[in-house]
């Protein structure tokens, strides 16, 4: 006789568990620029109760042949893979209107992006009302 879940009360080989746990999760998909301008897609939210989250990220490392890890209940993908992440994800048995995609723009003039170019006229604004402040 095989052993049964404790959760549904089905057989293991039958165990619905891990398919209803995929359906109910809220996942956010979102982009961050690293180190070197390095863009890293992060997949956020997804909860290790029942779902093995090193087997979706090994899964979803090999469909777009990039590096990646899964940590502290997170994905890391190496590349811009919002888009297509959110695809595979449905495709592995993800409910589409849970996952919610978050994407930051980056606009570049030149090699410089805005919110750089942001900081630094901030710092300047700093440095000028400081130099008034001594007077």
């Amino acid at each position: 006789m095989s052993e049964i879940c404790p959760k549904c009360g089905l057989p293991k080989d039958l165990c619905v568990c891990e398919a209803i746990a995929k359906e109910e999760q809220r996942i956010i998909i979102r982009t961050e620029k690293k180190r070197f301008g390095k863009i890293v897609t992060i997949i956020d939210g997804i909860q290790k109760n029942n779902i093995n989250i090193k087997e979706i990220a090994k899964s979803l490392k090999n469909k777009f042949a990039c590096g990646g890890t899964a940590k502290e209940g997170s994905i890391e993908l190496q590349g811009k893979h919002t888009d297509k992440a959110k695809e595979e994800l449905v495709k592995l048995g993800f409910n589409s209107d849970m996952i919610e995609i978050r994407e930051r723009r980056w606009i570049v003039f030149g090699k410089k992006s805005l919110l750089a170019q942001k900081q630094r006229w901030l710092a300047r604004k700093i440095q000028l009302w400081l130099a008034q402040k001594e007077k």
